[in-house]
């Protein structure tokens, strides 16, 4: 896809996540800012870039485009489970927990990912 539509959203970020999932964030970077450059209102790709950030210890970035993520779609789980995860690697264990709640009310089966660490 990325051959015969190199500037697509959707392809980009496929690809990023691709990369990612084979533990290459580093070179998931480039698709995941295309993509969101391309289409800023991109939940999932700014999710995924977030997700490449934290794997590369860049984590005040990482909520930085989480927080874009959520501000785009509030009701999307996976940004405020990102940001959860974000703010554990901060150790601001209350913000952790605020976003825990969102993720518990949004999406219970996702919130039980991350149950232990709020001791719950």
């Amino acid at each position: 896809a990325i051959e015969q539509f190199p500037e697509y959203p959707d392809a980009l970020a496929g690809l990023g996540v691709a990369l990612i999932n084979v533990h290459r964030p580093e070179a998931a970077l480039p698709y995941l800012r295309r993509a969101v450059a391309r289409k800023p209102d991109h939940t999932l790709g700014r999710t995924n870039l977030a997700a490449a950030l934290i794997l590369l210890d860049r984590v005040p970035e990482a909520v930085d485009e989480y927080r874009r993520a959520i501000a785009l779609d509030p009701d999307a789980p996976p940004p405020h489970f990102g940001l959860a995860r974000a703010y554990l690697l901060l150790g601001r264990m209350d913000l952790a927990r605020e976003e825990y709640r969102v993720v518990e009310r949004l999406d219970p089966r996702l919130a039980g990912l991350m149950r232990g660490a709020f001791g719950e």
